[in-house]
């Protein structure tokens, strides 16, 4: 005869709900205690449930994607000495795993979730050279995530933007800020002090020489290539949020809002800031301007920003 145990979602000091990613593990599958199970996604963490025992995980309560709190009970394990019941569906699944194919995004000892399976999988990564940060140096969503947003060199032939998918953990972030910015927080403006008097003396010392050059060196210029520099070392600023995932833009192409007095405003576009110096910046950003003031603009030059 065999008892049963609660697989229980832990108390976390927020309280807070959270999404199951996915099982490591099937029913019918033995466990040791202390074996990571399953893995969840809250706000803030990604984090892996373990066995509160050893014995069989007889049922499985809970399905990928589905929302639990605090308390629920994800699935059941029977203890004791006998073991599990072999099934048909024990059978076929046990079959199934010792024909599929391991791709070299795997290896025997690497345990993924499925979430991070599918993350591997749809950007072509290596495991072995993504370091893990969960149990036992496991990789999660979050260290696919971190691996994702380095800067990678990519062929011109193929070229393109990266993709991120969005773990539950980014979707719960983002329905946040939208409820934080329409709903509950007030909002307010905030004003930094900077010293730009290496910038000023830089400028005044190069502004007749770049005259010579028909260039008119600007504060704005500075502040452009300041800009592009910074994107290339966060390229996850440089992105765009979509359905689902995230954009990492290849380009740096930086927007630059001109007055156009009472004709109001336009936003032509620098295209690969981060390949220009501060003299090629500033003829490019002196030639967009004086466009817009003139109505010279094309389509092309306010698009891409």
């Amino acid at each position: 005869m065999s008892n049963t145990v609660d697989i229980i979602m832990p108390e976390s000091e927020e309280a807070t709900d959270a999404t199951v990613i996915g099982w490591f593990v099937s029913e019918g599958q033995a466990v040791e205690e202390h074996d990571p199970l399953l893995e969840v996604s809250t706000d803030k963490v990604t984090l892996e449930v373990a066995a509160p025992a050893s014995g069989t995980l007889s049922k499985i309560l809970v399905a990928d994607n589905e929302r639990i709190h605090p308390g629920h009970i994800l699935g059941i394990i029977s203890t004791g000495n006998h073991e599990p019941e072999s099934t048909p569906e024990a059978k076929q699944s046990t079959h199934a795993s010792a024909t599929v194919p391991v791709s070299k995004t795997e290896t025997g000892s690497t345990r993924l979730s499925p979430l991070v399976k599918r993350m591997v999988a749809e950007n072509n990564l290596d495991v072995k050279k993504i370091k893990g940060s969960g149990r036992d140096g496991r990789i999660t969503a979050k260290d696919v995530e971190a691996f994702l947003s380095i800067p990678r060199q990519s062929s011109p032939a193929t070229g393109g933007d990266d993709f991120i998918p969005h773990t539950p953990m980014r979707r719960k972030i983002s329905d946040h800020m939208v409820d934080s910015l329409l709903k509950t927080s007030p909002h307010v403006t905030s004003v930094f002090d900077m010293d730009m008097s290496t910038v000023i003396r830089h400028r005044q010392a190069n502004r007749y020489a770049f005259q010579k050059r028909g260039g008119r060196l600007t504060i704005t210029a500075y502040f452009l290539v300041a800009t592009a520099r910074a994107l290339q070392k966060n390229p996850i600023v440089n992105s765009q949020w979509e359905e689902d995932g995230i954009r990492l833009m290849r380009d740096i192409n930086i927007g630059i809002a001109t007055a156009l007095g009472s004709d109001g405003l336009i936003v032509p576009v620098v295209k690969r800031a981060d390949r220009l110096s501060l003299m090629e910046a500033s003829e490019t950003l002196n030639g967009l301007v004086e466009a817009a003031r003139q109505n010279r603009l094309t389509r092309e030059d306010v698009q891409g920003g």
